[in-house]
């Protein structure tokens, strides 16, 4: 597949990127050796080889899940300036 002048020239407009002759005619042969590389890539056989979820093929070390901190919820919230129902208390920011 390559991309004529004026096809550039319609996605440039529809994109509404504002260039002159000599861009379109450098982004016109670029856009084309894009489209090589690709076609290239679709001229290799990969029937063989299985499909990856990741290229990374490490897991997450996963650890088990406990509670390791006491439940501090009244002394935390006597350091606030203000709490209510064991909530803080913050000013009123938006009217």
């Amino acid at each position: 597949m390559s991309l004529t002048i004026d096809q550039v020239k319609k996605i440039a407009s529809l994109s509404r990127i504002k260039m002159d002759d000599a861009e379109i005619s450098k982004h016109c042969d670029q856009l084309n050796k894009i489209f090589g590389w690709i076609q290239q890539l679709n001229e290799v056989n990969t029937d063989a080889v299985e499909p990856l979820l990741s290229v990374n093929e490490q897991s997450l070390a996963l650890r088990e899940d406990l509670v390791t901190e006491p439940d501090n919820q009244e002394a935390l919230a006597k350091l606030a300036p203000n709490g209510k129902y064991g909530y803080f208390v913050v000013p009123k920011v938006i009217e």
